[in-house]
């Protein structure tokens, strides 16, 4: 299995993803209507969305702060 298949099965079996088994199918339903893919084309993540979730699962190059008061100063 590759890391698109292993991201996508553990979306799909994570009730806190926000991604389940049934809510995939609506999701695939609702999209194959609405947009231009073409039959057979793969809806998986692209290298950019792979990049992006491995990155906040290892939280690498990622700003954090230890309250609001930091987050606030930061942006102003």
């Amino acid at each position: 299995m590759d890391e698109k298949e292993e991201i996508m099965d553990k979306a799909k079996s994570n009730p806190n993803s926000g991604l389940h088994a049934q809510g995939h199918q609506g999701v695939t339903d609702v999209s194959e209507t609405s947009t231009s893919k073409q039959a057979g084309e793969s809806r998986v993540p692209n290298a950019e969305s792979l990049a992006a979730i491995r990155q906040a699962r290892t939280k690498k190059g990622l700003l954090s702060y230890n309250s609001v008061d930091g987050l606030m100063a930061d942006l102003s």
